[in-house]
């Protein structure tokens, strides 16, 4: 039986030894050099649409459509054009009002609103020009903005 437990012993010493060995190699590394390369894989993360266009309104409860939606940014961060595509909860309706007093507040100007089909209303500033496509959907809305210079 000492045959048997030292064989086991030594078996579990190899399983032990492996494991802390595996481990070494997906902790990352220590000290400035990983706190280096986290930092670097943090920034290279899309930051949220909400950030990345804080002269936006976004309604609370928003789900992107990451597969339709597109923002460019050049210059480090002087040049943005975004294609933003969003389902919410709230009625057309709900969207259109919401999209009003929020884009007023952020100091868009109005210049244009057609209801057909949806809402299509066109803002501006001194330097960018947006559009805001609100689309019903069965029991949802879709929310489509497009922004960039002027």
């Amino acid at each position: 039986m000492t045959k048997n437990r030292t064989y086991l012993i030594g078996t579990l010493l190899i399983l032990s030894l492996m494991l802390v060995g595996i481990s070494a190699c997906v902790t990352p590394p220590s000290g400035t050099e990983g706190e280096t390369q986290a930092k670097a894989m943090e920034a290279s993360l899309p930051r949220p649409v909400n950030m990345q266009f804080p002269i936006l309104p976004f309604p609370t409860g928003y789900e992107m459509d990451r597969d339709r939606s597109f923002v460019y940014e050049s210059g480090q961060g002087k040049i943005m054009v975004g294609g933003i595509h969003l389902v919410v909860a709230d009625t057309p309706d709900q969207m259109v009002s919401f999209y009003r007093a929020g884009m007023q507040e952020k100091g868009w100007r109005l210049i244009r609103m057609v209801d057909h089909r949806g809402t299509i209303m066109l803002y501006e500033t001194k330097t960018l020009i947006c559009t805001i496509t609100v689309e019903p959907m069965v029991e949802k809305t879709q929310v489509i903005i497009h922004i960039g210079p002027k």
